[in-house]
């Protein structure tokens, strides 16, 4: 009502006016766009020290047992063949394989004869030949001498060491079993960098099985032992319930079953079923997870030791050393037989292990104790009067005395040398009291000129109660006393038995067996062995004492005797090693460099230089000063139009 009427322009056309202020106004919203949006000029990245580094890259492929488990060995090359495609040009590499040792599968000596186009080929045909083994792994052994060849390799190469770096690729299932012995406190060079690649297989859970069998004398009767095995099973194993079945050739069921129940994450040590005649492998059955279900024992026969006696007595005169004799070996369960002589020679005097002398010994008993001494065997030589002492003299070429010992009442052991074999039994608190054992007459037996004599015990007198001379290769020990009633009361000690039996397992020609070996071990071999079948039915000959080719898991036999061996319990551990153990341990674990990670890398790097960028140039404030003078002249400029537009009216 207070304005006047104004009435519409008519126009042909719409046309725009004042066309200055409109643009005038546009710039100013574009300024201030621009001005939030931060822009700057884009600089080229300069070139880091990394691109222009080569490598020195060690691929480490695990071969051990646990890869045997569904399609880990497949992952296995394939991931090894990703890698070789990811080194650049210049880079040297060379590939690894190990499980207990480490492998060269190709050296880098021979891919750097290799163009960049050849090296899958040769990486695949020589993994191609590789196949998994069934040792154990050493992963901490697998990392020190690979790193020690990159040092090797680097130092070669002595005009590129200052941009060279050094990477190391370890491909496997990094199951817990692993040994890690040795990277607590190796010192890892600076250039360094290990990168993991984990393998996973589908199923988690596993239950292994693990023949317990001790060390067995070779005088001790083991053919009918009862076997006792460990059954371990994995942490959240959905299985529990398992069965144990002796196989026979590995593979045909036989006997009866057990059945036992093992808890997820614990392990149950049980008595295995009667083990049937000519049974050897033991299964554990329920488990999915086959490549440790089997087990192996071998029990060899054990060899008859034969001690021989040489003395007129009677085996049954109870005042006569004879008699305790036949009573601390015969009258026993053990494979252990004692054989008296007094005239001529045993015809099978090559296969005794202990000689007693109990009377003074003829020229041809001289001759007999030599050629045992000789051997390795033990001669023990108990001093019945003064007139003994001429047999030490004879032997060790020095002389030697033993005249009668005046004794107040009776002679007891004094010092004792708990450190030596045949006291060390005894060096517990509860068995070392040998206060009880009165010696009623003894010999003092003078040693002085015998300057490798070592006194092992002594009486309370300081005299020697018993010495051992070393002599070629056996030992003659020699003792103060006998164990006659008249003269002491040793023969009805409870000390008398174990020292007879530690006297006769210093012998050389006894063994210890052992029936558990584990894949990769040594084992001792008897001397006379010439061949050895292995558990595939091979035979190959053998020279030395000492087999090391224990690359298959079973039974393997020399004769009669035989000996298992089985798989690394550690390798049923499969689930995975934390990165954070390794890295407590000092190893320098980085990421896996592949072409994604790498373009991710390069993109962080271009919004880092970027920011950085602009934080320098701040190109806002002049996109803003900018629109602020646009504001001002569009200000003034729409002020003066709206001024003349009403005096034109």
């Amino acid at each position: 009502m207070f304005l006047d009427p104004s009435p519409p322009r008519i126009t042909k056309r719409s046309r725009l006016e004042h066309l200055l202020l409109l643009l005038l106004r546009c710039a100013v919203i574009c300024l201030l766009a621009f001005a939030f949006a931060r822009p700057f000029l884009q600089k080229p990245m300069a070139a880091t020290n990394v691109a222009d580094e080569s490598a020195r890259v060690a691929i480490l492929v695990d071969t051990s047992a646990s890869m045997r488990r569904e399609d880990l060995w497949e992952q296995a090359k394939q991931r090894a063949i990703d890698a070789v495609r990811r080194l650049g040009e210049s880079d040297a590499f060379a590939v690894y394989t190990f499980d207990q040792q480490l492998r060269t599968v190709l050296g880098f000596a021979d891919a750097a004869q290799l163009s960049r186009s050849d090296r899958v080929g040769a990486v695949q045909t020589r993994l191609a030949g590789v196949t998994p083994s069934w040792s154990g792994t050493h992963l901490g052994n697998a990392l020190i001498q690979s790193t020690e060849h990159l040092l090797e390799q680097l130092n070669r190469d002595a005009k590129e060491q200052g941009n060279a770096v050094l990477r190391m690729v370890v491909i496997s299932d990094l199951q817990s079993g692993a040994k890690l012995d040795g990277l607590q406190g190796f010192e890892w060079p600076s250039k360094l960098q290990v990168q993991l690649e984990p393998l996973t297989a589908k199923e988690k859970s596993n239950a292994g099985i693990q023949v317990l069998e001790e060390v067995r004398n070779a005088f001790v009767a083991s053919t009918n032992s009862p076997v006792r095995v460990r059954v371990q099973n994995s942490p959240g194993a959905r299985t529990e319930q398992f069965e144990l079945q002796w196989r026979r050739g590995g593979v045909e069921p036989f006997g009866e079953k057990q059945t036992l129940y093992v808890p997820a994450g614990q392990s149950r040590i049980v008595t295995a079923p009667a083990k049937p005649e000519s049974a050897t492998t033991i299964a554990l059955m329920g488990d999915s997870v086959e490549f440790d279900n089997l087990a192996y024992s071998a029990q060899p026969k054990a060899q008859e030791v034969l001690i021989a006696y040489y003395g007129p007595e009677h085996p049954d005169d109870p005042q006569q050393m004879r008699y305790y004799l036949h009573r601390a070996f015969d009258l026993t369960n053990l494979t252990t037989r004692v054989l008296a002589f007094t005239n001529s020679i045993p015809t099978n005097s090559a296969n005794i292990s202990l000689l007693v002398l109990g009377a003074p010994p003829t020229p041809d008993v001289t001759a007999l104790a030599r050629n045992l001494l000789r051997e390795g065997r033990t001669v023990l030589f108990p001093l019945r009067d003064e007139a003994s002492a001429n047999l030490v003299s004879e032997l060790t070429g020095k002389l030697a005395s033993a005249p009668e010992a005046q004794v107040n009442n009776f002679g007891m052991f004094g010092r004792i040398s708990f450190q030596h074999p045949l006291f060390a039994p005894f060096s517990d608190a509860r068995f070392s009291d040998f206060t009880k054992i009165h010696f009623w007459k003894h010999r003092a037996l003078d040693l002085s000129n015998i300057t490798n004599a070592n006194v092992i015990a002594s009486f309370d007198t300081g005299q020697p109660l018993l010495a051992e001379i070393p002599m070629e290769r056996g030992r003659l020990l020699v003792l103060g006393s006998t164990w006659r009633p008249a003269d002491s009361q040793l023969a009805l000690s409870t000390k008398f038995v174990p020292l007879l039996f530690g006297m006769l397992e210093q012998s050389a020609n006894l063994r210890q067996f052992t029936h558990r070996y584990s894949v990769g071990d040594a084992v001792s071999l008897p001397s006379e062995a010439k061949e050895i079948k292995f558990p595939n039915g091979e035979a190959k000959a053998v020279s030395g004492t000492r087999f090391t080719e224990t690359t298959l898991p079973g039974v393997y036999s020399i004769g009669d005797y035989q000996f298992a061996v089985n798989l690394d319990p550690a390798e049923s551990r499969i689930n995975s090693i934390p990165n954070d153990d390794l890295s407590s341990l000092g190893v320098p674990l980085g990421s896996i460099r592949d072409a994604t990670t790498q373009k991710a890398a390069e993109a962080r790097q271009r919004n880092l230089l970027a920011t950085d960028t602009e934080a320098r140039q701040k190109m806002w404030r002049n996109f803003l000063l900018a629109a602020l003078i646009f504001i001002v002249v569009e200000s003034w400029l729409s002020g003066r139009l709206s001024r003349g537009a009403p005096a034109a009216a």
